[in-house]
């Protein structure tokens, strides 16, 4: 995970960075690699929803119940927007959008 103090590209505020790197760091752990891809990933887009990929080390009991509390705690911190959360654990099935986003994401 890029952990400088540098603004990544993506189109959030350092704020909202903020709290979706502490955020997934309290609930994956500091190594999990955080990817927002989409049209929050182009700095030539406008609005859009907020989507995240995100890589673990960690099996996960469940990445579904993980990404829906990950999503829920993002929605009470950064107000009601939409947010999408895929969750990249040693377990998971490759996937085309891991690869498009692992292509076009900005990591944060």
């Amino acid at each position: 995970m890029n952990i400088s103090n540098t603004k990544p590209r993506a189109r959030l505020s350092a704020r909202e960075i903020e709290v979706i790197r502490a955020t997934v760091s309290r609930l994956l752990g500091v190594r999990a690699c955080i990817r927002i891809f989409g049209s929050r990933a182009r700095e030539d887009e406008k609005g859009g929803d907020i989507d995240i990929l995100i890589e673990t080390e960690r099996q996960l009991p469940s990445r579904v119940a993980t990404a829906c509390r990950l999503t829920s705690e993002l929605q009470m911190q950064l107000g009601d927007q939409k947010i999408d959360v895929i969750i990249i654990d040693p377990e998971t099935r490759e996937q085309p959008i891991h690869q498009i986003a692992r292509q076009t994401g900005v990591i944060l």
